[in-house]
């Protein structure tokens, strides 16, 4: 509605839901994703933001790694799988389906991660990782986390799709 007003600038991300295409030209999405916070709640990158706090007992499963040391081509499956086993399916699909990240390398998650309600794998990921459960007032703020914290300082574990997806809104 803005764009048809004047305002040619404007460009819009909004979240996959049962999508298939975009309802506009100017309008974007990742369609491996259901919502933008399943894009950042990666579970690669909540496994890196457990490993960079140091989070006791969600990373002793992890004791062979450091987030400095870290090194996604030998480590990121093992992250994922262990960060995936914690939260469980749920009863969503386990299917493995392949994500490449920037950094070169790919990880196998299973659907649910990517086809739940992002409010729904959040509230999850606390109930998991309680740690997290200081994020559950203010949800954004984990996602920031991830963003200022994880990606800002090890971007190659974005995932491509998001990488993607926003440079179509450039």
């Amino acid at each position: 509605k803005l764009r048809a007003n004047g305002s040619q600038s404007v460009w819009g991300l909004i979240d996959r839901d049962t999508r298939i295409s975009a309802p506009d030209q100017h309008v974007t999405f990742d369609p491996t994703r259901y919502t933008i916070e399943n894009t950042v709640l990666d579970p690669l990158s909540v496994g890196l933001l457990l490993l960079l706090e140091n989070f006791g007992p969600a990373v002793d499963a992890l004791t062979d790694m450091d987030y400095v040391s870290f090194d996604p081509t030998s480590n990121a499956q093992a992250v994922v799988d262990h960060v995936c086993s914690v939260v469980g399916p749920d009863g969503g699909a386990i299917d493995p389906v392949e994500i490449d990240y920037v950094g070169g390398f790919s990880a196998h998650l299973p659907r649910f991660w990517l086809d739940e309600p992002g409010h729904k794998l959040a509230e999850r990921l606390t109930a998991a990782f309680p740690i997290l459960r200081r994020y559950e007032r203010e949800p954004e703020r984990l996602l920031n986390q991830i963003i200022d914290r994880v990606w800002a300082s090890r971007p190659g574990l974005i995932p491509l799709g998001t990488l993607e997806t926003l440079a179509r809104l450039l």
